[in-house]
């Protein structure tokens, strides 16, 4: 058997994972798409910081990360203060409302995967949060040219 042959299977389920994500994105609130969700989420994890180093975490294009940070802003959610180290520059933070928002779309995730899951029992869904985080850390690495390096099949 080819050895890509092994992970057909696993290129399909991630292709219903996708399927998964959209729901998600369907059950945000109304006034909150993903992409600002995003920002906020980055923001509460790794703390104030620059609209270049944000978009660096986003793995986004600078001007894309602008426009969701932007939503943020307009909606009381993230504040933009000047660096103090370069006052031509600005450092976006959370705000107590982009914190509330987030624990809003936390409640609502939460309750859909409880509603969805209900039948799984707490080793299935600690099994599964185990290999997805794994899975995450073996694509932690985000290729800087946009495409990966792919080894051609034999």
């Amino acid at each position: 058997m080819p050895e890509h042959a092994r992970y057909e299977e696993l290129q399909r389920q991630m292709r219903a994972v996708g399927a998964v994500k959209r729901t998600i994105v369907r059950n945000l609130p109304q006034d909150c798409a993903v992409g600002p969700t995003a920002v906020m989420s980055t923001l509460r994890r790794q703390g104030p910081m620059r609209l270049s180093r944000l978009a660096d975490q986003l793995w986004l294009d600078l001007s894309v990360t602008s426009r969701h940070a932007s939503h943020a802003v307009d909606q009381g959610w993230v504040e933009r203060t000047h660096d103090p180290d370069d006052r031509r520059s600005w450092i976006l933070s959370l705000t107590p409302a982009g914190r509330r928002k987030l624990e809003q779309i936390s409640e609502r995730t939460t309750g859909l995967f409880a509603e969805r899951m209900g039948d799984w029992d707490d080793a299935e869904i600690e099994r599964l949060t185990e290999l997805m985080a794994r899975l995450h850390g073996s694509f932690a690495e985000c290729p800087t040219s946009g495409r990966a390096a792919v080894p051609a099949r034999a």
